[in-house]
């Protein structure tokens, strides 16, 4: 499970529930890889 807000971002494992899907722009993505956060959480 990936979540990320304002605070901080944290990868961990979690029980799967409903379809995966993730929702964000291509440069979020590619900061997401990298290990870093967007300025705008709401991206």
């Amino acid at each position: 499970m990936i979540t990320a807000d304002a605070d901080g971002t944290s990868i961990g494992f979690a029980a799967p529930e409903g379809p995966t899907t993730i929702e964000s722009d291509a440069a979020v993505r590619t900061l997401l890889l990298w290990g870093r956060r967007p300025a705008g959480p709401s991206r």
